[in-house]
């Protein structure tokens, strides 16, 4: 940012990864594990080609996920793209969120974007930041909903199931 207030090109490193070669030690980020929003489930053999994530990456599936890494030793898994923004110039959060809604902006039915054309506008890092804030507070809203969902069926399920076997009676 220059001192007259003109914004300044964000900018981010960008890897893509091999798929890890055998089992062993190392934990591996899966694109299932981005979209679940969990901790790494994958292992990988040592390597020294492995792609390690640090704090502040933001890793990203072609399906439309995206999140912002919170600690370092995990490999980057394969179909995922990594993005290692320059935290000075770049909010990590403000990225994953245009990266995670950019598919649905597109108006395009298919299920893969090119988050290489997604268009991330040029705000400042203030600015950024605030609207980091708004996206991880909308993705945390939309895991809650899911899971909500989730129990919603399992309370419907075993009340029929209670119905089915005794357990429970309807009103009269």
């Amino acid at each position: 940012m220059s001192p007259a207030g003109a914004a300044s090109a964000p900018t981010a490193s960008l890897a893509t990864a091999r798929p890890p070669s055998g089992g062993g030690g190392v934990p591996v980020l899966t694109a299932d594990d981005v979209r679940a929003g969990t901790d790494p489930s994958g292992t990988a053999a040592a390597d020294p080609g492995l792609v390690m994530l640090e704090p502040g990456d933001v890793v990203a599936t072609a399906a439309g996920s995206a999140r912002v890494i919170m600690s370092a030793g995990a490999a980057l898994g394969p179909y995922l793209t990594l993005y290692r923004p320059d935290p000075d110039r770049l909010d990590p959060r403000f990225l994953a969120g245009f990266l995670a809604f950019a598919r649905t902006r597109t108006g395009t039915g298919s299920s893969r974007t090119d988050l290489r054309r997604a268009r991330i506008p040029r705000l400042s890092l203030d600015d950024q930041r605030a609207y980091g804030r708004a996206f991880q507070e909308m993705a945390q809203l939309t895991q809650t909903l899911s899971e909500m969902s989730s129990l919603g069926e399992a309370l419907v399920r075993l009340s029929f199931d209670g119905l089915l076997d005794g357990h429970l009676r309807p009103r009269r």
